[in-house]
């Protein structure tokens, strides 16, 4: 309900100046309690026919108005931060959100109204504060002069950085039929440039460059001692390009990723392994908003770089230089993936079907189910000569 107003709010609100966004303040539609600290979003829209760059205010004057009373407060800007102008498209919005400390001297119908922005007046209620909050004037004091005192914000206030971290290959963790073959994966990768920083607003592809991390270990759970019998480490940066225009109306998304990746299992002496490769893969996705059904094709290509060790100077005749890779299924639901690997000493796949736990019993678990099978060679780095035939079931934070 709350987007619907903000829509009819800009269809009747007067246009601004050529180059200047539209903007909407919108308040918590829950109770708002005198003395206690609350929260605003400032919608920026962008209703021209060209790309506007604004830069967006760190903190706002607030002029609250009750009963004949007015008092200025100021609303500190919640992180993520920008450190430039943020461009808005066309049709597209920004939002931005503040905290600020409601003044206990107010209760009733209320008015706000922001220096800073060309903005109606926003109307709202405070109510009187709760009588369990626990909190002496003192300290609401020193709360209005800062945003609201919790870890997470305060870890977001100085780790600005954090807000560059994302999900990149699947995060799962699946044990075998056979509890030898065990295997889990964490991944992440870090946009290097921010789609807010001035370089990225003037240069906007400089926004594909990343850093990527992903590790998999291959955990023997059927021994005593639980030994991990190997592990691969793959730091590497690549180029994610943005949805390319020049692709087919049927098409929804057409990409490329190209990139530099080393990989080692991270032992010394004879069973040390490494490699490094260059690779590009294109991505092409098909995609129903209707009924959430997609498909994902991606072809990679990589060539091996000073490969030269003794112990492995034959890895390229069992990874191989082509891959594919498939997803097929719904957004909501199960999926369907597997990676086709072509190689000289022979071809390897592993297919992956996941599904959310939260669908029907578990609808507070955040998880997905996983299956994999695989049956493929230089699964690891150790053992890259032996072909690796496993059927393992477990759980999945990223799919």
């Amino acid at each position: 309900m709350r987007i619907i107003a903000i829509l009819l709010m800009i269809i009747f609100i007067p246009p601004c100046f050529a180059g200047e966004p539209d903007t909407v303040i919108s308040l918590p539609s829950g109770t708002i309690e005198s003395g206690q600290p609350s929260e605003l979003s400032v919608y920026f829209f962008n209703t021209g026919k060209d790309p506007v760059h604004i830069q967006l205010p760190d903190t706002l004057t607030c002029l609250i108005s009750s009963n004949a009373k007015s008092i200025e407060i100021t609303a500190y800007g919640l992180p993520p931060f920008s450190q430039g102008p943020v461009e808005i498209n066309e049709g597209m919005f920004i939002k931005r959100q503040y905290s600020f400390n409601v003044p206990e001297e107010l209760e009733g119908a209320a008015g706000m109204k922001i220096k800073e922005l060309a903005v109606s007046e926003a109307m709202f209620t405070i109510t009187a504060a709760s009588l369990n909050h626990g909190v002496t004037v003192q300290a609401k004091e020193s709360d209005s002069q800062k945003p609201k005192d919790l870890m997470n914000e305060l870890f977001s206030l100085y780790q600005p950085y954090n807000v560059s971290f994302s999900a990149y290959e699947p995060v799962y963790f699946l044990v075998g039929t056979n509890p030898e073959k065990s295997k889990f994966q964490i991944s992440f990768k870090y946009q290097i440039f921010k789609d807010e920083n001035s370089l990225a607003v003037n240069h906007p592809w400089v926004k594909g460059f990343n850093l990527g991390y992903t590790q998999t270990s291959f955990w023997d759970l059927k021994s005593a001692s639980a030994p991990f019998k190997d592990t691969s480490y793959k730091p590497e940066l690549f180029y994610l390009s943005s949805n390319i225009n020049l692709r087919p109306d049927w098409m929804n998304g057409l990409l490329f990723q190209a990139g530099a990746r080393h990989e080692s299992n991270g032992q010394g002496g004879e069973s040390s392994r490494s490699t490094n490769t260059l690779y590009i893969r294109p991505i092409f996705i098909l995609y129903r908003e209707d009924s959430r059904f997609g498909l994902l094709l991606s072809p990679g290509f990589r060539a091996y770089v000073n490969n030269s060790l003794l112990d492995n100077r034959n890895f390229p005749d069992y990874r191989g230089n082509f891959d594919l890779d498939i997803k097929l299924g719904k957004a909501d639901s199960l999926v369907i993936g597997s990676n086709l690997v072509l190689a000289r000493k022979g071809p390897s796949v592993q297919v992956d079907l996941t599904y959310p736990l939260n669908r029907y019993i578990f609808k507070d678990l955040n998880l997905f189910l996983q299956v994999q099978y695989v049956d493929a060679l230089a699964e690891n780095l150790l053992y890259y000569q032996k072909r690796t035939q496993a059927f393992r079931v477990g759980f999945a934070l990223i799919r």
